[in-house]
């Protein structure tokens, strides 16, 4: 989901819902309730955020964030912002492909041995 700046929206995030930032710079992303995850491209370092942490966006790059749990994300990106009803939250995404537990290859392995 892209989020507009121009006001500061609190968004409401499923757990694994992602948000995109594109030009965010000086914008202070708030954890109020959950933990979030959030990753700036070029940079190596994430950052982790909690209930009650901040972070200030540093630069121009575009910025993720991810709901590691149910999130509230508050948004400020001015000192006149007023906010705003969330966008829908971002689509589920599609389950991954999961590879079969080792114990299900251990049963298969010893039922061949047993034939």
């Amino acid at each position: 989901m892209r989020v507009d700046v121009s006001h500061c929206p609190d968004l409401t995030l499923p757990r694994g819902a992602v948000t995109r930032f594109e030009q965010a710079q000086g914008t202070r992303l708030s954890c109020v309730e959950g933990s979030l995850w959030i990753t700036r491209d070029g940079d190596p370092i994430d950052v982790i955020l909690e209930p009650g942490q901040s972070w200030e966006v540093p630069g121009p790059q575009r910025v993720i964030a991810q709901a590691m749990a149910r999130s509230t994300l508050r948004v400020q990106s001015g000192p006149h912002c007023q906010p705003a009803v969330a966008e829908r939250p971002a689509p589920r995404p599609a389950p991954r492909a999961t590879s079969r537990p080792a114990w299900f290859a251990a049963a298969l392995a010893w039922g061949a041995a047993a034939n």
